[in-house]
């Protein structure tokens, strides 16, 4: 009977045994899948997550973090292609680590050999059509550029950029068309996104500047300018462009410094001259202002804004036949100049010994030069002796004053009849009238130049680049008058300047000429 029972109680114990044996064993079961999924899962995890935040950083331009998220990616999983490839051209474009460059293009091309045949072939295929695409993209957005149609290029520019983000190149023109469109907070974006690329970079760096100066931000633009001057000391501009903000703060002493040091590297920059006389204007220095005004007109002959300034310099000194005479000179070249007219208009009225008629001052007023019959309607037009041609053509010009092809004619006409003087009073009427045609002001600064008013004709030239950067046929003609042996403005340096951007334009030697 004991044997009975104590062999009844060890079966039970047998059977509960092996219950808790095999519940312990279910237990290590569970918590060792638990420990396999959280590893299978969470290294994965962790990856995505630097990876993603790689990728935000890189899109931001932050490329110091990106680099560093996607190595925190790889430390958690090193088999991705996409994140080696990254890192080589990060290292390469931002950090100029070639080494470290190397070694992910290597561990990217040995796990892009490991693939199967058809999975390799599909990934280098793909990373080789967007490449291939981006930079179709990127020639056809800078020929959009170029001709001056930057919305089109900054939407082709976007699409370059999305599938292919390490150029710099891309996103240096992508801030270009977007500065040009005043969308300068993407400008600001894209320059700094190029400048990440390219840290010593003095022609990224200072548009960077300007898009900050534009923007309002002139802290930014102040600290972006020293850092152009950092990487060169000489860059003309970028001092300028600091002793102009400095002047705008009213640190007049600390501008005037930099408009030194401007003179002193670039003789030749003749807007520094005006600026420091300004200054010195503004501290009741009028001996060195004037000093200063003159050298700027004899670094830049005709130099307008110098003119207008020692005209009210010497208005201020109560020198007013001197102010006068610099007046009537920035009227002579430019009557649209501001405050010109009304400057002379008072000062010979306080004249009492002007040498000007009254019809004569009344006509110099009105359009700083003579006044051709044909064009002074009030006056009736038409001579007796003017030939049958002749008539018609300026009456044609008078009852279609908004017709540019009008005074293109009459000024022909006149220009073979070997009156320049008349065709020149044409054409600056015409530039009056329709002071947006291109073809009259382009025919008017050919005849300047063949009359060899050189300095009239490079302004005129000037000015329409300024409005038309992309304008072929003015870069050309610069080109030529810049090398003109009987020039006074001479500059081979400018000439060669204006060639090569002809030449970029698209132009060749047998492009066609002015009119005139």
């Amino acid at each position: 009977m004991i044997c009975r029972s104590f062999a009844s109680f060890t079966a039970r114990n047998k059977d509960v045994c092996r219950a808790r044996i095999f519940m312990f064993a279910l237990t290590v079961f569970f918590i060792a899948a638990g420990i396999f999924c959280q590893h299978a899962y969470s290294e994965p995890d962790k990856s995505t997550a630097h990876y993603d935040a790689g990728l935000r950083f890189l899109n931001e331009g932050r490329y110091n973090d990106a680099i560093t998220e996607f190595e925190s990616s790889l430390q958690n999983d090193e088999g991705v292609l996409d994140t080696h490839l990254r890192l080589a051209h990060l290292y390469q474009f931002v950090r100029d680590d070639r080494s470290r460059a190397q070694y992910h293009y290597d561990a990217y091309m040995s796990l892009l050999r490991s693939l199967s045949g058809a999975d390799r072939q599909v990934v280098a295929s793909t990373i080789s059509s967007q490449h291939e695409k981006a930079a179709g993209l990127f020639q056809d957005a800078l020929a959009y550029l170029q001709s001056g149609d930057n919305g089109r290029a900054r939407d082709l520019l976007l699409e370059a950029v999305e599938l292919h983000p390490y150029d710099p190149m891309m996103q240096y023109n992508l801030g270009i068309a977007s500065h040009r469109l005043g969308l300068y907070d993407d400008a600001v974006r894209y320059y700094t996104k190029a400048a990440g690329f390219f840290h010593e970079s003095e022609g990224i760096l200072f548009a960077l500047g300007t898009a900050y100066q534009q923007n309002g931000d002139e802290h930014a633009a102040m600290e972006t300018y020293r850092k152009v001057l950092a990487v060169n000391p000489r860059h003309v501009q970028a001092l300028n462009n600091c002793a102009v903000l400095l002047e705008r703060a009213g640190m007049y002493d600390a501008a005037s410094a930099y408009y030194e040091t401007i003179i002193s590297v670039d003789p030749q920059y003749f807007r520094a001259y005006n600026n420091l006389a300004v200054l010195y204007a503004l501290r009741n220095n009028t001996g060195r202002a004037e000093e200063l005004l003159k050298n700027a007109v004899a670094v830049r002959p005709g130099y307008l804004d110098a003119h207008f300034n020692l005209g009210k310099l010497y208005e201020n000194t109560q020198n007013m036949e001197a102010a006068l005479e610099e007046y009537r000179f920035v009227c002579l070249y430019d009557s649209s100049y501001p405050d010109v007219i009304r400057r002379i208009s008072d000062l010979e009225g306080k004249s009492s010994n002007s040498s000007i008629s009254a019809n004569e001052k009344e006509m110099f007023l009105l359009s700083g030069t003579k006044t051709h019959p044909a064009l002074k309607h009030a006056a009736g037009g038409i001579t007796a002796d003017s030939s049958p041609e002749e008539q018609r053509l300026e009456k044609a010009v008078e009852e279609h004053p908004d017709d540019s092809g009008l005074y293109l004619s009459l000024a022909e006409y006149y220009c073979g009849q070997n009156r320049y003087d008349d065709a020149l009073l044409v054409l600056d009427n015409a530039v009056r009238n329709l002071a947006n045609s291109l073809d009259i002001r382009l025919a008017r600064a050919g005849l300047l130049a063949r009359q060899k008013l050189f300095y009239r004709a490079i302004m005129e030239y000037d000015a329409i680049i300024a409005e038309q950067p992309d304008c072929l046929q003015a870069h050309r003609q610069l080109s030529l008058l810049y090398v003109q042996y009987d020039n006074p403005l001479r500059d081979s340096r400018k000439a060669m300047m204006h060639y090569k951007r002809f030449q970029e334009l698209g132009g060749s030697d047998d492009s066609e000429n002015i009119t005139f």
